[in-house]
């Protein structure tokens, strides 16, 4: 019996498809104040009271704005490459679920450009994915490239719910 491999956690690098834009603003707008603040630069108040506090305050706050972005951008790829080696540990572990079978009842998502689901049965075991998301994970919709189809012979290890290997059984021609 010979076998395609359609995706392989082993053989795929870690990548983050996080929307990064909403990090990238805190970023940027938190380095514009900053600059802001070294080109005008006013003279302190030498009163105690609030309109010295509100100085400092103002002064501090572009540094606040970037470290929160910075901290973000830090704490989204954290978990993301998290994410990817559990998913990678627990397959080289052989903790999965191998699901052997003919794809059956198959939903294809939409392009990456859509938050979409695809999802089929195989036996009595669904399978469902996100084509966006951060995610290690098989992810490939039909629409973006992905090769499920109704009436394929496939053998699927799943790890935790999420798919960590496809191979589709060569020997095993797809029902029309």
């Amino acid at each position: 019996m010979t076998s395609t491999v359609v995706f392989d956690i082993t053989q795929a690098s870690w990548q983050s498809t996080i929307n990064w834009a909403p990090v990238a603003f805190w970023v940027v707008l938190g380095s514009i104040k900053i600059v802001m603040n070294m080109l005008y630069k006013k003279k302190a108040s030498t009163e105690q009271g609030f309109s010295w506090l509100y100085e400092k305050v103002t002064r501090a706050l572009p540094f606040i704005i970037f470290a929160f972005g910075f901290a973000v951008a830090a704490l989204y790829a954290r978990k993301a490459h998290a994410d990817y080696t559990k998913l990678r540990s627990v397959y080289e572990k052989g903790q999965c679920e191998i699901t052997d079978g003919t794809i059956e009842h198959f939903v294809p998502g939409r392009s990456t450009k859509y938050d979409s689901i695809e999802s089929f049965e195989i036996g009595t075991k669904q399978f469902a994915y996100p084509n966006q998301g951060n995610t290690a994970a098989y992810k490939t919709t039909t629409a973006d490239g992905g090769q499920m189809k109704n009436g394929l012979h496939v053998r699927i290890h799943r790890c935790e719910g999420d798919i960590a290997r496809i191979d589709i059984i060569d020997d095993v021609r797809p029902q029309n």
